[in-house]
This record gives C-alpha cells, structure tokens and sequence, in this order.
C-alpha cells in the first residue's frame, strides 16, 4: 500500500507541475497582451499629439489635464508620459513595425530605448533583441550602457 501511495503522489506532483506550468503560461500570454494594447493604444494617442501639435506646448499640457480628470484612476497621462507616446509614434512610424516589434515589449523598456537610442533602426533593432532572448527593462538597460 505504502508503494502505491508513493506511485500515486509522484503523479500528483506531476500533474501539479502541469497545472502550475498552464497557470504560469496564461498569465504570462496575459501579461503579453496587456502590454501589447497598452502600447498600441499610447502609440495611438502618441500619433494624435502629432498631428495636433501646431495647437502649441500648451496642447499636451491640456490634454493630460483632461485625461486624468477623465480617468482618475488610470495612470500613464502625465505629461511627461503624453511626450514620451508622442516620441514612440515618431520612433515607429507605422502600424507593420507597431505590430512586428513595437508593441510586444514593456513600456518601460520602449521609454529606455526612446531615451538611449539616436534611430529608429536602432531602436527597432533593440526591440527585437529583447523579444528574441526575453531581455528584461534592466538587462535592456545593462545592454544600453555597453553600447
């Protein structure tokens, strides 16, 4: 009995595994998905502050105003945030590149690279490096300061 107990419970840890394994993937693909809306929509708002920039500095002032009287309890309409999605839609220029490379990373790791890289090929070249070795923001950030 003993025996069979031992057999039985090896199982268990087995399918335990699995199921942890199936969580950890869900959540991941989850994360993923996020990140990529998240992205696309501030590459979104990014091209709009491009287009109405001619109405002035106090345009971007004004509309973050406004997105945080909107949204209280979203985050990511500072200021300073608005002109970092504006640079995003200037580094990426169109929808293919936003959906090849653009928008799978985090978006703290798209602010390093708008900071720390000088072009676009750059940029999209440390993009993709991150998505193919699953680069962190701080292992993009290590990669940055050797360049």
């Amino acid at each position: 009995m003993a025996k069979e107990n031992e057999i039985v419970m090896n199982g268990y840890f087995d399918v335990l595994e699995n199921v942890k394994k199936c969580i950890a993937n869900s959540q991941y693909r989850a994360m993923t998905s996020a990140n990529i809306e998240r992205n696309i929509l501030y590459w979104n708002i990014g091209k709009v502050i491009l287009e109405y920039s001619k109405w002035g500095n106090k345009f971007v002032t004004n509309l973050s105003q406004d997105l945080k009287m909107e949204y209280p309890n979203s985050t990511g309409y500072t200021v300073r945030n608005l002109n970092y999605m504006k640079q995003f839609a200037m580094r990426i220029p169109n929808e293919e590149i936003l959906h090849q490379v653009g928008a799978k990373i985090s978006w703290k790791a798209i602010k390093l690279l708008i900071d720390k890289t000088d072009t676009e090929d750059e940029h999209i070249w440390y993009t993709a490096q991150c998505i193919e070795n699953g680069w962190s923001s701080t292992v993009l950030a290590h990669q940055l300061a050797c360049k």
